[in-house]
């Protein structure tokens, strides 16, 4: 249970985020390669690119700082807490991938002629494999997870 200092931290954490997406939003992949500075250092010139590489990689880093420390005061972070963070990382990532898509993108058949995964071949003259179908898909079998572990929970 959070009480007002980690939901301050959490509300400008967020608050930060939504600066970031903004900012980087606007970015094409050709703004990218431009040179914050010549200066090479093991990586090579820092670029845009690698500045955006070193946010995620420093957000990772003390992740780790603040689960180790979390351990030594005794409240270690839990599997509930590491599966909702896996969760969100992984919608995030699914919404901010479909996100710029037209819908006639988001609607096309790519005409694979072999089942994608365990997304099985449809009647024929439907499309089979558009991304529209994969994120139903994705949502479907959520939603039967997420089902099933409300009725073992109800079971137990």
């Amino acid at each position: 249970m959070s009480d007002g200092i980690s939901s301050e931290l959490t509300n400008e954490l967020n608050d930060q985020l939504n600066i970031a997406i903004e900012l980087v939003n606007s970015l094409s992949e050709k703004d990218l390669e431009i040179f914050y500075s010549e200066d090479a250092g093991e990586e090579g010139p820092m670029t845009v690119r690698r500045l955006l590489h070193r946010i995620n990689t420093h957000h990772k880093d003390h992740i780790q700082h603040i689960i180790k420390v979390r351990k030594k005061l005794g409240f270690p972070v839990s599997e509930v807490e590491t599966n909702i963070a896996e969760i969100r990382a992984s919608r995030a990532y699914l919404t901010s991938i479909i996100n710029s898509l037209s819908d006639e993108n988001i609607n096309k058949d790519i005409e694979e002629k072999t089942d994608l995964g365990n997304l099985a071949s449809v009647s024929a003259g439907e499309n089979r494999y558009t991304i529209k179908r994969i994120v139903g898909h994705v949502m479907e079998m959520t939603n039967n997870r997420l089902n099933h572990i409300r009725d073992s929970i109800k079971n137990k």
